[in-house]
Parts: structure tokens; C-alpha cells; sequence
């Protein structure tokens, strides 16, 4: 009997033992694991965490910026994505390039994307009032290409208010943020080159007379804006007279036989868009002043034909088919659920009889 309970004795000891030692394991284990995750547990975390959105889109190497392309997309076969796009003016050449991007990048999607361009004419209550109409439609998303960086700001609340994601394109307003994304440019870049291409062809010195756009355009504000921050850089360039002629061709013929028959010379004309200074250029010819320097903004065709022919000094290059093609297909990105950037920057590009081939068919994705 004495010998039985010695053995039993003997065997808790044991047993206590290796209770003690599977512990101290189990809880060295444990501490491990707490300071180095599992592969699986990093990948669920992962998995489950939202993707930053990055404030703007670097161009790559080539000059390409990273928007969503198609391809990248993927639509189930029975859905059919109703986008209804709200451009500004459909009379202007830049907006007419920016559309058809934006038309030829939905026929990719073939019948799984329907498109609405609708213009509003340059008119902001147009343009509220056919916010309103894309709400009544029930559209999926809608990109707006405002007109105006205030007065547009209630076709913005209109959309989002709806409950219907938007997309706003080239053209920034006041409450932007509420929108799912913007995809344009940053004016002021083109202000700045405005005033540095136009000092390099004057030497940094000279008077120059302005052009401006439609007054309260967001374009014309920020690229003014920009033009009179750099111009504090070139203290040899004298600003003679700055006055708008709203885009347009006709305006800005009157506009430049003002400033021919005025009794102050100038050097050089500074346009915000090529529209206005195309027709300065032309204008200055015919009255044998084809000495003046001309610089616009956008890089039309006819421009570039200018300035190939040594008409007109510069230009600078707003990609409108990248543009157009990526607010179509950051559009389709949200109504899939997917991730994308709050803002996506497209870079200007300066453009002179040095590098004007590069250019040549651009605008239009060529």
C-alpha cells in the first residue's frame, strides 16, 4: 500500500512538471505572437483597411498621369452604368476636345456605359437647373464642368445632396471637397508659365498687355493669380492694360485694335487661353505688328501652327484628353465601389517653336 501511494506521489510530480513546462511554453508563445503578427493575421488587417487617397496624381516618367483607365475596370455583364456628364461650352474648342474624350473613352465600355452630354452654353442657371434635371433622371454619378467657381457651387449641392456621387472636372469651385473627386489642372501653374515664357522672349524686359478670360472663371482668376505672383519675379515686365475679352475670338479682335490704336506701345500679349490670342496674333498681323510676342493657353492646333510659323511665341499645354478620359473612368470607378483619389492634378506643359511638334494633335488624344 505504502509502496502504491509513493508511485502515485511520484507520478503528480511528474505530471505537475509537465503542466508547468507546457505553460511557461504556451506563454512564451503567446508574448511571441503579440510582438510578431502572423502572415495571415498582417494580411486580413490589410485587407480590411481603406486605401489612402493620395491629394494629387504625380505624372510618370513619360509625362502620363496615374488616373484610372479602362481596362482597369471591371462591369458586370448585366449592369449599365447612366452617366450624365454637364459641360460648360460647347462652343469653345478646348470644352468640344474635352467632351469628345470623354464620349470616345464611354464607347469603350460599349453598351454598359450611357452617356448624357449636356452643355449648358456658359449659362450658370442653365447649368443648375440641368443639375436638377440629372437628379430627376436618377443617374449613377455626375461629372460637372462648372462654370463659374461660386455661382456653380449650388449645382454641386444640388448633385450631392441627391445622394448621387459627382465628379467634377477642369474646373474648381468653391465646395469642391464635397465632391467624390476633381480632375484638372492647377491654373495658377499656368499663370506662373505665362509669365516666365513670356520674360524669356522679352529678355525680362518689356510692357505687356493682358488678356483676360470671362471675369469670375475660376481659369482666368487662378491663372491670374498666378501670373501676378510670378511676374514679382521678372521686375523688367510692365503690365500696360489688363482686360478681359471673355474667351472670345470677336472680343478679343476688338480688344486688340484698342491696343494697337492706343498711344502706349507694347511688347507682348499675354491671353488666357488660345482662343483669345489666336485672334490677337491675327489681328496684330494685319496691322503689321506681328512683332508683338503672343502667349496663350491650351495648345489648339491653330496655335501651334502659329507658332510653328513664328506668328505667336507660345503656348501652354492643358491635356484635355487626359482630362476627359479620366473623369469618365474615375466616374465608372465609383459607381463600381471602388477607391479613387479626392484630387487628380494634370500638368501644364510649356510649348515654343522649340518643342511645338510634340504637340501637334495632342489636345484630341493623338
Amino acid at each position: 500500500m505504502k509502496k502504491s501511494k509513493k508511485l502515485i506521489s511520484k507520478k503528480l510530480i511528474m505530471l505537475a512538471f509537465v503542466l508547468s513546462c507546457i505553460m511557461a511554453f504556451s506563454a512564451c508563445a503567446s508574448a511571441d505572437n503579440a510582438e510578431k503578427p502572423s502572415a495571415s493575421a498582417e494580411t486580413d488587417e490589410t485587407a480590411d483597411a481603406p486605401v489612402d487617397n493620395k491629394e494629387t496624381s504625380e505624372p510618370a516618367a513619360d509625362g502620363k498621369v496615374e488616373l484610372p483607365q479602362f481596362g482597369d475596370i471591371e462591369i458586370p455583364e448585366d449592369k449599365v452604368i447612366k452617366i450624365a456628364y454637364l459641360a460648360q461650352n460647347e462652343t469653345i474648342q478646348y470644352c468640344i476636345a474635352m467632351s469628345a474624350a470623354l464620349s470616345n473613352e464611354a464607347e469603350k465600355y460599349g453598351s454598359q456605359v450611357e452617356l448624357l452630354l449636356i452643355d449648358s452654353r456658359g449659362q450658370i442657371p442653365l447649368q443648375i437647373s440641368q443639375a436638377e434635371d440629372a437628379v430627376v433622371k436618377g443617374v449613377d454619378v455626375v461629372i460637372l464642368h462648372p462654370n463659374d467657381q461660386e455661382a456653380s457651387a449650388p449645382a454641386l449641392d444640388i448633385v450631392v445632396n441627391a445622394g448621387i456621387p459627382l465628379v467634377i472636372l477642369n474646373t474648381s469651385t468653391v465646395n469642391v471637397d464635397i465632391s467624390n473627386s476633381y480632375i484638372g489642372v492647377d491654373d495658377e501653374e499656368a499663370g506662373v508659365m505665362l509669365a516666365q515664357l513670356m520674360s524669356e522672349v522679352l529678355g525680362g524686359k518689356g510692357t505687356v498687355n493682358v488678356m483676360k478670360g470671362m471675369l469670375g472663371d475660376p481659369a482666368n482668376e487662378n491663372r491670374m493669380t498666378g501670373l501676378e505672383r510670378e511676374l514679382k519675379n521678372h521686375p523688367g515686365l510692365t503690365v500696360t492694360s489688363a482686360q478681359a475679352a471673355d474667351w472670345d475670338r470677336g472680343k478679343a479682335m476688338s480688344l486688340t485694335e484698342d491696343w494697337i490704336s492706343s498711344d502706349r506701345d507694347f511688347d507682348g500679349i499675354i491671353s488666357m487661353n488660345d482662343e483669345m490670342a489666336i485672334s490677337a496674333t491675327l489681328t496684330l498681323a494685319s496691322a503689321n505688328k506681328s512683332d508683338v510676342k503672343v502667349i496663350g493657353v491650351d495648345a489648339l492646333d491653330e496655335a501651334l501652327e502659329l507658332i510653328k510659323a513664328g506668328k505667336m511665341y507660345g503656348t501652354v499645354f492643358q491635356n484635355a484628353d487626359a482630362q476627359g478620359r479620366g473623369a469618365l473612368n474615375v466616374a465608372v470607378a465609383i459607381a463600381m465601389g471602388m477607391n479613387v483619389q479626392k484630387i487628380y492634378t494634370v500638368p501644364y506643359e510649356p510649348v515654343t517653336i522649340e518643342n511645338v511638334d510634340d504637340y501637334m494633335g495632342r489636345l484630341n488624344g493623338e
